[in-house]
């Protein structure tokens, strides 16, 4: 359920950011941070899909079909954002001034609000893109995605109806992902999970039946998100160059669901593999909240099936000073990590928090029983000295 904070206070608070001029600056760095290079404008391929709960589960009387019967109260926006592509895709030799210009017109879109969500939703149901760079000569980014941004800060309940048109309008994976959270930001928990689920297994699965091989992360970390009790096992099936992704889904499904999947990879592969090594730290980031995780990981530690090198690590992400996902979100410091397969590449994320989330009491509770178990000096120096810190 979204918040309370209004679109005038958007960027107040702890962060420091300040309204004005620099509020789009600050977002398009997060955009372009987050979207892949493009190199002109381009129309986007749409998957066609069948209307699915998604569709069905909205009221009557679309935000589109309600569009339709009044005037545009918008039009300034609609000329705005024509400007800004004309700057941008007209094919011309971009100079500081047109991008300046560019940067300021958007800045004005965003801070519409409300009035600018027609705007939005037409050019994202469009399939259009544009490139948009950060500074003259460097990598183009999509205009898509820095929308995309822009919708998911406008507090207004019809955001929901634009978030679910546009994702079923496009098929790029971070698309789908920043929308679905939108969705999910604006609505009751589990109001529109199984459609979002649907929806997202369906695009998947046309994207690795047309043979697409990377970038995919975005859709499965939709899986883990908002999984239910089913989705374990269709992460377990995916393909063989799909595996990490889907083990780190598998990681965050609720009530621990995806948990057995992780050992049964640890125990049948081993921890010394790629694969193990990594359902092991993903069974470490999970043993504080999950109950299920943290006995599985002290009966591996009594087993002693964990490597001694990988214990400092381990130690981290149970304590939440790391964690590793398949998409960054706003705030977030990453390193990036390429793990390179037959068939195409799979990226994911190991995140570094500067203010972890220590679990207290839990946490504390499970390095006492790992120090229990555990029979190597080394390892039990270092698990009691991380107990005196945390």
């Amino acid at each position: 359920m979204r918040g309370e904070t209004g679109f005038s206070t958007l960027f107040s608070g702890a962060a420091g950011r300040l309204l004005g001029v620099i509020s789009l600056g600050l977002l398009l760095v997060w955009a372009f941070s987050r979207s892949s290079p493009i190199p002109e404008t381009q129309t986007q391929s749409v998957v066609q899909i069948e209307p699915d709960t998604i569709s069905q589960s909205r009221a009557a009387g679309s935000v589109g079909t309600a569009w339709k019967s009044k005037p545009h109260i918008a039009y300034t926006e609609y000329a705005k954002l024509d400007e800004v592509i004309g700057l941008l895709g007209g094919g011309n030799d971009l100079d500081s001034g047109d991008l300046q210009r560019a940067k300021l017109l958007l800045d004005q879109v965003f801070h519409a609000g409300s009035e600018a969500l027609p705007t939005i939703h037409d050019f994202l149901l469009s399939g259009a893109d544009v490139a948009f760079p950060v500074t003259l000569g460097d990598e183009s980014h999509s205009l898509r995605l820095i929308l995309i941004q822009m919708l998911s800060y406008i507090d207004d309940p019809e955001v929901v109806e634009v978030a679910l048109d546009a994702m079923q309008s496009t098929r790029e994976p971070m698309e789908v992902y920043l929308l679905s959270s939108i969705v999910n930001d604006w609505s009751e928990p589990g109001w529109h999970d199984e459609g979002i689920l649907n929806f997202v297994e369906r695009v998947l699965q046309h994207e690795i039946l047309e043979g697409k091989v990377d970038s995919l992360g975005p859709l499965i970390q939709v899986l883990g998100e908002q999984g239910d009790e089913t989705t374990a096992g269709k992460l377990a099936d995916m393909p063989s160059y799909l595996q990490q992704s889907a083990a780190v889904a598998m990681a965050q499904l609720p009530d621990g669901s995806g948990i057995p999947f992780l050992v049964d990879e640890i125990r049948d592969s081993g921890s010394y593999t790629l694969q193990g090594r990594l359902a092991l730290r993903l069974l470490a980031q999970s043993a504080a909240a999950q109950p299920n995780a943290a006995n599985e990981l002290v009966r591996l530690a009594a087993e002693n099936k964990i490597p001694l090198e990988m214990w400092l690590e381990l130690m981290k992400l149970i304590n939440g000073d790391e964690r590793l996902q398949l998409v960054i979100t706003r705030g977030q410091r990453a390193d990036q990590e390429i793990i390179f397969h037959p068939e195409g590449d799979e990226i994911w994320y190991r995140v570094r928090s500067s203010s972890p989330d220590i679990q207290g009491k839990q946490t504390r509770a499970l390095l006492d029983q790992l120090y229990s178990v555990t029979t190597d000096n080394d390892v039990r120096r270092m698990l009691k000295n991380a107990n005196q810190l945390f």
